[in-house]
Formats: C-alpha cells, structure tokens, sequence
C-alpha cells in the first residue's frame, strides 16, 4: 500500500480512556498484541485461547445512540462518527480501533453487498505504526479479503478489491453462486474446490463455494479458514455478523457509539433479518469499556449463547 494513503492517528489525540476492564483472568491469557501505540491509546490488548477447530470471529460497528449505523444518504457507516462534530478525535479513535482489529486478524470479511455501495473499501491499514507491526507480526501485509454472496447475483466483479493485483481476495458462495460467478470473474481467479496446495496467507485471487441452495455453510466455513492458516477473522458485514450469531458463532463484537442520533429507517444492525426471540438470543458480555471525552464510548463484547 502506498505510503501516500496511509493516515495520521496521532497518540495524544486518540488516546482513549479505559472505564472498564473485566477482572476474570481467562479472557486475558492468550494472545497478547502490544507495542507502543497500542499501549498509549488502548491498553492491555489480548485474545483468549483461540478455538482449534475454527477461525475466531470479532465484529466492529460504530452506531448512534439509537443504534444505526449509517445515514440515509450515504451508506458510509464511517460517516456516523465523522458527523459527531462535537468530538473529531473521537471518530478518528473509532476508526483507530477498526485499524487495530485489522491488524491483528488474518482476514477481514465483507459482504458483496457492502463493496458495491462503497466502492473505494478495502481492508487495509492505515495507520503506519500499526501496519508495521502487523508485519513484525509475522502476518501479510494485506490481510486476506474474504468476500461472500449466496446468489453470486450482481456481484460488483470490477471493484477495487477484486481488481487491485495487490490486495488478495477470497470469494465464498454457494455452489449455485459459484455457477454465477464463473462466467463473470476474472478467469484467473484460482478455483479452490478443484485445487490443492494453496495458501491463503498468500497473495491469492481465489474463489469457493461452501453450502448450496444460495446459502454459505457458516461452520464449515471457519473449518475450512482455520485448516488453512486463518486463526482470527474480522467481520464488516452486518449482515453476515447477525448470521453468525444466529449459529452460535461470533466470538467477540467491538460496538462504539458515537452521542449522535438519526433515527426513522436508516440501517442498523442485522436490518430485514429476522429477529431473535426472549427465550433464545445472545448475549454480549462485558470485556472492557473506553471513552474519548464525552460524546464517545467503545465497547467490547465477548459473545455468550445459551442454544
């Protein structure tokens, strides 16, 4: 990524005060990720034991205190902190904490749907300090792009992601979305259904289909992620974060709320899917709490479920 798009988080202006920090050790022994900037803004930052089966999930929205996550006008969810002008800093600490979550996951995930109306998204991460020490890491420069659609309809096959030689991408559908896709994609793109000896830490353009009837095989999936190499997954698609819920299978959900509100009909959360019901829903428990001033709070949760 070139130099010129990375972005300035300066420490001072960022640094985020923590309110809360749960006390039961075994969310904390794990994995640790710290360096300087991490310390100066967040704090302690640490995973538990990651699951050996599976690729661990974490989602991260910022959304108005009446729980939307981007205007009607624009589709940018970026857009809900940025227009709490009371407290820019704050909104540049939001996006700070979408940077520190990419760093340390193998793959960020996104919807087709998400990219076509944000046509400049990508995972990348713009804060220098943290990309370096992504690399330090031992992790890619780039996370791996997990890109998924059930259908393959109107999949937006000339984005930047998917154009972009230097960001790699993985497609998940279905069979029948792979039917789809097939005849519009690059055919360079490498099936990995009829392939072996691929590497998805690599720089790869690479398509799959786990599931049938239009539908992804969410559990196999994260099988499939954790053999090759995927340890921890990033989730930006509201939709797809809702549906992991709905299996038991989000791990942790990052949800800042920026003191703006927006009411009426604007996207929120898991919008148009169905609701979870008062005898069977998840619950999020408290990891830790931060704010930045007084119109900011940032929230991490570590999902429970009782199905």
């Amino acid at each position: 990524m070139d130099d010129q798009n990375k972005l300035s988080f300066p420490s001072n202006k960022i640094k985020l005060n923590k309110i809360y920090q749960i006390s039961n050790p075994e969310i904390q022994t794990g994995i640790s990720y710290t360096n300087t900037k991490i310390e100066e803004v967040y704090g302690e930052f640490s995973f538990p034991e990651l699951p050996k089966n599976r690729a661990y999930t974490l989602g991260s929205f910022v959304q108005s205190i009446d729980g939307k996550i981007a205007f009607p006008e624009s589709p940018d969810g970026t857009l809900v902190a940025k227009g709490n002008v009371k407290d820019p800093n704050g909104a540049l600490a939001d996006y700070w904490i979408l940077n520190l979550l990419r760093t340390v996951s193998d793959a960020v995930l996104m919807g087709s749907k998400t990219i076509s109306r944000e046509p400049e998204l990508t995972g990348h991460i713009f804060d220098p300090d943290l990309a370096d020490y992504r690399v330090k890491c031992g992790k890619p420069e780039v996370p791996l792009h997990i890109i998924v659609t059930g259908t393959g309809i109107d999949f937006p096959v000339n984005h930047k992601i998917i154009k972009d030689s230097d960001i790699p991408v993985l497609i998940v559908t279905s069979n029948e979305g792979k039917s789809v896709l097939t005849e519009n994609l690059d055919p360079n793109f490498i099936d990995l259904n009829n392939s072996a000896g691929f590497c998805l830490t690599d720089n790869i353009k690479a398509l799959i289909s786990i599931g049938e009837n239009n539908r992804i095989d969410l559990a196999e999936l994260l099988t499939f992620l954790k053999k090759h190499g995927i340890d921890t997954m990033m989730i930006e698609s509201p939709t797809f974060l809702v549906s992991l819920m709905q299996e038991g299978l989000l791990d942790e959900l990052y949800l800042n709320t920026s003191s703006i509100f927006i009411g009426g009909e604007a996207l929120s959360i898991g919008q148009n899917m169905p609701s979870f019901s008062l005898k069977n829903h998840p619950s999020g428990r408290v990891i830790s709490i931060h704010t930045h001033r007084d119109y900011f709070f940032y929230i991490r949760y570590r999902m429970e479920y009782d199905i």
